[in-house]
């Protein structure tokens, strides 16, 4: 840990330095005391998407760089475009190398095409990757033949031990093999590499018993270099060093170590150069802790997806609802209508139930008194015989089922759940922007 924190302190400056170039921080940071280490950082200004996104170029740094756009939010939320530059490529390439050096053995892996975000970074590793696409027809059956079979690729491992994807695509492959009757599958898999989406405990089980091999998460962001792991050994997830993890109280922004708050990253000079973020809300809730054995003092969390998502009652200072509990609830419930993924691939076996669930959370204090009144709305399946009654008293049923604050609150009378459909609605999800 210590090892970590010299390294934050010795380019937290740098980083700083770098944001100062733009207009963007240098107008919000002018007058402003600068911290020296790591634990000063709390003297710098949080500052939200929407502010970096409304600075447009004033917020970057292109000056001499060759850039490249990546996309973010664009299936939940307004477009979000920010860059990357040439340098801070080919330091992390030549950074990496020398971390990971390519020996004469390397991993055999399956990686499923991200088929969002535009720009995508390439980190070095020793690995060989055969690559399938979510539209590319009877890539699958590739698959499947590339997990199943021995290779005999010069200094590669002759099985594939490895399988990686957007965790949407990893359902959609763990359907096909469901619809193929396949399932589960022997292979010789040990290891599968999730992200891009909040994985509910259904999701894991559904892929992990369809492949027969243990998930590992991992949590980041389009707009952010470097993430956090999900341990083999606990669960929690884990830093890279590159990035300066916080977690905030959510009303106060005040630094926690334990508990539930926001997570604020600060992607460090010069893994990330063309984009400076200082100090950046993430707005993802998430369990935060410093005391796992073995790990005391290192920042671990357990994503719990965006906090817009979930029921906060102000006066009291606690989550009602999480969001994730919110989600879980909806995915759970039968006759929600959701919005199809991948509708037009011909692999694809049911774009619907990949699909985000059409749902809305929120909450008002009462007028009469000082109950918390929650409402969920969702939308009905379409084209369906699903009893609108029965789909709302299930979904009830799921979320306090799901949420023991929220079923504390109505036990005591601080809340009262209403749950009833709509027409139509901007549907909310948990999932971080894919």
């Amino acid at each position: 840990m210590d090892s970590i924190t010299r390294l934050h302190d010795v380019l937290l400056s740098p980083t700083i330095q770098n944001a100062l170039k733009t207009p963007f921080f240098r107008d919000l940071l002018t007058g402003r005391e600068l911290p020296e280490t790591v634990n000063e950082i709390g003297l710098l200004p949080i500052i939200r998407k929407e502010e970096v996104r409304a600075a447009g170029r004033l917020a970057q740094n292109r000056e001499g760089l060759v850039c490249n756009e990546v996309s973010s939010s664009g299936s939940t939320g307004p477009p979000f475009l920010t860059i990357r530059g040439d340098r801070e490529l080919s330091y992390i390439w030549d950074f990496f190398s020398q971390v990971f050096p390519i020996n004469d053995s390397r991993t055999r892996v399956l990686q499923i095409n991200n088929p969002f975000h535009g720009f995508l970074i390439t980190v070095p590793a020793p690995i060989h990757s055969h690559r399938i696409g979510i539209y590319d027809n009877a890539s699958f059956e590739h698959g499947i033949r590339t997990i199943t079979s021995r290779h005999t690729d010069r200094n590669v491992d002759d099985k594939c031990t490895v399988l990686v994807g957007m965790l949407r695509t990893l359902i959609a492959f763990a359907q096909y093999l469901e619809s193929k009757g396949i399932a589960p599958l022997k292979s010789d898999l040990n290891t599968i590499i999730s992200f891009g989406s909040y994985i509910t405990p259904e999701s894991r089980a559904f892929i992990e018993s369809s492949f027969c091999c243990r998930v590992r998460d991992r949590y980041g962001l389009s707009e952010v270099f470097g993430g956090a792991a999900q341990s083999g050994y606990d669960d929690w997830y884990y830093f890279d060093p590159c990035v300066i993890p916080e977690v905030v109280d959510y009303a106060t922004r005040v630094p926690i170590k334990e508990g539930l708050g926001v997570l604020v990253l600060t992607p460090l000079y010069p893994f990330q150069e063309a984009q400076p973020l200082l100090r950046y809300w993430t707005g993802d809730l998430v369990v935060a802790t410093h005391s796992r054995p073995g790990s005391e003092g290192r920042l671990a969390i357990k994503p719990l997806g965006r906090a817009r998502y979930g029921v906060y009652d102000n006066v009291n200072s606690t989550w009602v609802v999480t969001p994730n509990e919110a989600y879980e609830a909806a995915v759970i419930t039968p006759g929600l209508d959701k919005v199809p993924l991948f509708r037009d691939s011909g692999q694809v076996v049911d774009p619907i139930a990949l699909g985000h669930p059409m749902y809305s959370i929120s909450s008002v204090k009462s007028s009469d008194d000082d109950r918390l009144n929650i409402m969920l709305r969702y939308v009905l399946a379409q084209d369906s015989n699903y009893d609108p009654t029965r789909v709302s008293d299930r979904l009830r049923e799921n979320l306090i089922a799901r949420s023991q604050n929220l079923r504390r609150y109505v036990q005591q009378g601080k809340a009262v759940l209403s749950v009833a459909t709509e027409s139509s609605l901007e549907y909310a999800n948990i999932s971080r922007p894919d």
